[in-house]
């Protein structure tokens, strides 16, 4: 079993996240969960979601599951995505569309999550569909377009399309600044474009020498930040787009997040299906605050929004949810302490800090698919 070892390499330490919770995915059918597809905490903070390939669930915070729902009665019908509008009240719920005639995109609401007549069935493509705000979504369809649906009672509503030329890849919206910023591959040449949200009018494209796996605004939207291969580049949202920084990661990017107050970029690095790192950066000089060793797969993790918690979705039927701790240096728990995260194991509950809950440790075979 792999172990989770945070280690410490800057002068000023960052918060480590160590495991503080986990949930079990709910299926109605009865059968076990054993691929979690995605995770999304709610923007006002009251909310949890997870997705495998059929089922939607949704639990508050405290861990009290408010409903579980199937999404796809049809094979190859399959969620492939879930995000939440910016005032928490629909979840998105974005799926394979095998034949016409059945939902790609749905607005579930949370007050009456049986009601699913809120949707599209222009079909998508494998990638992140984003909340524009409470009444606007934005994705790339399957024929490489970039649209806008509004989101009515009726369903939802085609506001704007845009033909970028080539295949889009991470899409990442700011409404302080009305802008879109996507990764754009066009046969063998890769790009960062940016683009006016109320038309998507392209107000400026970078040329980059890899496809771009994430990609975000910072926390004011003066600044977009992009990852490719092994680095996270930011450069400034508006004229002149000059260059600002490049954090050289110690692996390939799939996944990162902005934590603005600390200053800090968490990184999901690696390669999906082999082995993975959680890496913690500080935004102001570039360097690296602490690195984990994951001890199970992901593809994607959720931030919560005061960014306290961390949840990973796993290729089992279980969500680790990890809270953050200041990393305190020299200082020794009381007990034994496994995995040196400064919890005595009598009280931690990932002894090996594996990222896996003990409860399921002590029930599964080392090295055994426990799914």
């Amino acid at each position: 079993m792999l172990l989770l070892l945070p280690v410490v390499v800057a002068d000023i330490p960052e918060p480590v996240h160590v495991l503080d919770d986990s949930l079990h995915m709910n299926r109605l059918d009865g059968r076990p969960a054993t691929d979690i597809i995605d995770v999304a905490y709610s923007p006002d903070g009251s909310m949890f979601a997870s997705a495998d390939m059929v089922y939607v669930n949704v639990w508050r915070t405290d861990g009290e599951l408010l409903f579980s729902t199937a999404m796809g009665e049809f094979s190859g019908h399959e969620i492939i995505d879930i995000t939440w509008t910016t005032d928490s009240s629909k979840l998105i719920v974005a799926q394979v569309q095998p034949m016409s005639g059945l939902p790609s995109v749905t607005a579930l609401k949370v007050a009456d999550h049986t009601d699913k007549r809120i949707h599209t069935e222009e079909p998508v493509d494998g990638i992140r569909v984003q909340a524009v705000n409470s009444t606007q979504v934005i994705f790339s369809t399957a024929d490489d377009n970039l649209v806008v649906y509004n989101i009515n009672e009726s369903g939802l509503q085609l506001e704007a399309s845009v033909d970028l030329g080539g295949e889009v890849g991470c899409t990442a919206v700011d409404n302080t600044t009305s802008r879109v910023i996507v990764g754009l591959t066009d046969d063998s040449d890769h790009f960062a474009t940016l683009l006016n949200l109320d038309d998507l009018s392209i107000l400026h494209s970078w040329s980059v020498d890899a496809p771009i796996s994430d990609c975000a605004f910072n926390h004011n939207g003066a600044e977009v930040i992009w990852s490719l291969n092994d680095a996270i580049v930011q450069r400034q949202a508006t004229d002149p787009y000059s260059f600002l920084s490049i954090i050289q990661t110690e692996s390939s990017v799939i996944q990162f997040e902005e934590i603005f107050l600390d200053d800090e970029i968490i990184a999901l690095t690696g390669t999906v299906g082999e082995q993975q790192w959680l890496e913690s950066w500080n935004t102001i000089n570039q360097q690296l605050n602490w690195r984990m060793q994951l001890g199970m797969q992901t593809h994607v993790f959720s931030l919560s929004a005061d960014s306290s918690e961390i949840a990973f979705a796993t290729n089992t039927g279980i969500i680790p949810i990890h809270h953050s701790i200041p990393h305190e240096t020299g200082v020794t728990a009381d007990g034994v302490d496994t995995d040196g995260d400064g919890i005595p194991d009598s009280l931690d509950n990932d002894d090996d800090g594996d990222m896996i809950p003990d409860s399921f440790d002590n029930t599964c075979a080392e090295g055994s698919d426990c799914s």
